[in-house]
């Protein structure tokens, strides 16, 4: 007859005494048992969630964005991104302001500064959000943002002026930066799979789960596109304006903040009507990008402004990519709109 034991006891428990046989009656193997288990807890203790392979679940605590992990929960794999992400955006943006205490706003260099300080505040917030609130599609934001940070930094050391300043910065923010996105991919892809915060919101739930993902991916989603927006804005601002186009930014600037704070708040309350107004005006931006795309064009074979036009059609470009990513993901959000998340998530809101 085969027998079992808890899994919590030693190997060796696992494998029949050797003073016992096959032929030992049911009782007296239960009583050696019950004895080496009694001589495993004298010497070690009550068994641990870790001695049966399992996992204790995160240390949590309610805020006014909602659940977030406690300091004590987060691992050292975690503090190292943490520390190392801080550290690169640190450097770059001290860097960034040096740079523009030797600089004018006529300096082809200053679009570039202004849009680095504006990418590394979203990612200073996409760590920090990331990490405490277990967010794998900001952590993916955050890489993405990280990608295009380093894209424009080399850009224009490659095509701008040539300064130990721009070069420090330069090296600073790849080699940190590299480094922090790989630890990024891997925590990422843990917090993918686990969904550990995901279960404490919602519960075991799956469809509820699912929902939750989508809510998550829309929310972050909705910050790039806000983060791509501004990027985008700084390089139309430095370009040389008509009346008309003044007054499209000065409407429209306002109406696309308002637009990302209203769609935040569209998973909380749930409205059809919401939803139909937040789609009305998804268009604008796209529509003013692409005449910006249209006139950036036309400035491409002049030399002095070939790198600040390339990396505008380049930041149009992806602006506009993510505002499709970002509609379809409204539609799937939208889907799911009566089915509980509402309920579950904002019931004391």
């Amino acid at each position: 007859m085969k027998h079992t034991t808890p899994i919590h006891y030693r190997k060796s428990f696992i494998e029949q005494p050797s003073h016992l046989t096959e032929s030992t009656p049911c009782t007296t193997f239960r009583l050696a048992m019950a004895e080496e288990g009694d001589e495993y807890r004298n010497i070690h203790g009550s068994p641990t969630l870790e001695d049966l392979g399992l996992r204790s679940r995160p240390t949590v605590q309610d805020s006014v964005v909602g659940k977030v992990r406690s300091c004590s929960d987060i691992n050292r794999l975690e503090v190292a991104f943490l520390v190392l992400s801080i550290i690169a955006i640190v450097s770059a943006a001290a860097l960034t302001v040096v740079r523009l205490t030797e600089i004018t706003v006529s300096d082809g260099d200053f679009p570039f500064c202004i849009v680095l300080l504006i990418n590394s505040a979203f990612c200073f917030y996409y760590i920090l959000h990331g990490i405490f609130r277990e967010r794998p599609h900001e952590m993916a934001v955050f890489l993405f943002s990280v990608g295009i940070i380093i894209v424009y930094i080399v850009a224009n050391y490659i095509t701008g002026t040539r300064n130990d300043i721009k070069l420090a910065r330069m090296i600073a923010i790849v080699v940190v930066g590299v480094v922090a996105v790989a630890l990024g991919c891997k925590i990422a892809l843990e917090y993918f799979l686990s969904k550990n915060l995901i279960f404490l919101t919602v519960g075991a739930n799956t469809e509820l789960q699912a929902i939750c993902q989508r809510v998550f991916l829309f929310q972050g989603l909705l910050k790039l596109d806000l983060q791509l927006e501004l990027s985008v804005l700084v390089f139309i601002i430095v370009k040389q304006l008509d009346t008309i186009e003044v007054i499209i930014l000065a409407v429209g600037c306002p109406i696309a903040l308002g637009w990302f704070l209203f769609g935040s708040y569209i998973p909380r309350y749930e409205k059809t009507l919401m939803m139909c107004f937040f789609w009305a005006l998804s268009w604008a931006e796209p529509a003013y990008v692409v005449y910006r795309i249209y006139l950036a064009s036309k400035d491409l074979s002049d030399k002095d402004t070939l790198a600040l036009s390339a990396v505008s059609i380049a930041a149009c470009a992806i602006a506009i990519a993510v505002r499709i990513g970002l509609i379809a993901m409204s539609v799937a959000v939208f889907k799911a709109f009566g089915k509980g998340f509402k309920e579950k998530v904002f019931r004391k809101s």
